[in-house]
Formats: structure tokens, sequence, C-alpha cells
């Protein structure tokens, strides 16, 4: 009786000794864990250290799944977080094509203005201001992958 209260209560350090003990990997343990509340727990309460869980929480856990799964809560479809969250995912998809649509308008004002700039550079005799004389024009190219102005 000693030798088996004993190895109940044996603490199981890290994902690698919990996983092996339930069979499991170690990303499924982790999982169990956010998804299924796996009994784990992290000294000094901090979320990203070491964790270590006794045998006897995990197989009381083990053996509470089937209840577990018959009173899990859901959220239902139309619930108040499910549609703020659809409606971010509306707003965020139609943000991504108006930025896209910008670029390229972007991109073709950018590409006139070259063009333009080059057709003044080559006119012969061409003043950019009526009462000086001719002037220089440098041309400034952006590279838009490098994100530099040439």
């Amino acid at each position: 009786m000693y030798q088996r209260n004993q190895r109940r209560l044996r603490v199981l350090s890290g994902w690698k000794e919990i996983a092996n003990y339930l069979g499991k990997g170690i990303r499924t343990v982790q999982r169990y864990e956010r998804e299924l509340d796996l009994p784990v727990r992290r000294p000094a309460g901090h979320s990203g250290s070491s964790v270590i869980a006794t045998m006897a929480e995990l197989d009381a856990w083990i053996a509470a799944s089937p209840i577990r799964e018959v009173y899990r809560i859901s959220l239902p479809n139309n619930s108040p977080k499910v549609q703020t969250f659809h409606q971010n995912v509306v707003t965020l998809q139609r943000l991504i094509a108006e930025a896209a649509r910008l670029r390229q308008e972007m991109a073709k004002s950018l590409a006139s203005l070259q063009a333009h700039v080059a057709f003044l550079a080559q006119t012969e005799g061409h003043s950019l201001h009526p009462s000086s004389e001719r002037q220089s024009l440098d041309v400034f190219t952006f590279d838009s992958q490098e994100k530099k102005v040439h």
C-alpha cells in the first residue's frame, strides 16, 4: 500500500516526462493543457516556465475524460464574441484589399511621374522656370523591393 501511494504522489517534471507517462507526444500533451485543461502546474506561476504534474492528478484527469466530453461548454455561433471576431475578419480582409489597390495606384502614379520627369529632362531648350536659365534635373527612382530612393 505504501509503495502504491508513493507512486501516485510522484511528481513528473517537464513536458517530456508527462508525455511519456501519458503515452503521447509532447505537442499533443501541450494541446491537452490548452484545450482540455490537463492538470499541470508551473512553478512560481510563470506561464512560460517548466511544468510539473502529479501522477494522481493525471490519472484523475484521464478518468474524468468522459464526463468532460458530456459537459463541454462551447460558444454558440451567434455569441457576441464570435460575431465581433467575424466582423473584425471581414474588416481586415477589406483593408488588405484596399491596401493592395492603393499600392497599385501608387506604382502607376510613380511610373507616370518618372516618365514625365524623363521627358522633361530630354526636351531641348525647355526651362523649368521661364525666367531662369536651363536647370538640371535630378531624376530619382524608387525601388519598391528595396524601399530606397536611387
